[in-house]
């Protein structure tokens, strides 16, 4: 009779064991995913910043337009004297009045 109590037991505690590693590796896939996530919008965000500026630049180099537009990768930068903005498959990621 005793060894079916410590029978029972041993397997209470597999599956406790079991349970915890199976949350572990959930949450560390959840959490690989948002970081993933976030580094994809801070890339995106880095190139419509860099190309916004390319596009300022380029508004102050020639002083006669009114208005520059730059199309590259997906992105749309259009500068004149009262704003900047940047578009990416069309949304809106950096507006500057």
């Amino acid at each position: 009779m005793k060894q079916n109590k410590f029978t029972g037991f041993v397997l209470a505690d597999s599956l406790i064991a079991l349970s915890v590693i199976t949350i572990s590796i959930t949450f560390i896939f959840i959490n690989r995913q948002a970081l993933i996530r976030q580094r994809e919008d801070k890339v995106v965000k880095l190139e419509a910043s860099r190309l916004a500026k390319e596009c300022s630049d380029e508004l102050r180099v020639d002083h006669g337009k009114g208005s520059v537009q730059i199309h590259r990768n997906g992105y749309v930068a259009s500068a004149n004297r009262q704003r900047v903005k940047v578009t990416w498959q069309g949304k809106e990621v950096i507006n500057v009045e």
